[in-house]
């Protein structure tokens, strides 16, 4: 019996609508972080970003104010997002 199941879903980042909750990493050449939504305003969310996630669930973080627009339309591989759902947006 042989069984077939997706392991990820993925979807284009410029698809993504944040929700709070969402997880959000940046990878760059001189800056990489991973973050949660917290707060959502119109083209504006607010992130909790840390170096890494156990930095962030033990409390050192920072709160960012990002634009919605600049997430999705940067460079391709620059964000990718995990959505509450589990849908990777890449």
């Amino acid at each position: 019996m042989q069984l077939e199941i997706d392991l990820m879903s993925y979807k284009q980042i410029n698809q993504w609508r944040p929700v709070i909750g969402d997880m959000l990493f940046k990878d760059g050449v001189f800056s990489r972080w991973c973050g949660v939504v917290e707060g959502i305003n119109n083209d504006n969310i607010s992130i909790r970003i840390a170096g890494n996630p156990r930095l962030l669930v033990t409390g050192d973080y920072k709160t960012k104010v990002f634009k919605v627009p600049k997430i999705i339309n940067t460079m391709a591989g620059s964000y990718f997002v995990v959505s509450k759902d589990g849908i990777y947006y890449v």
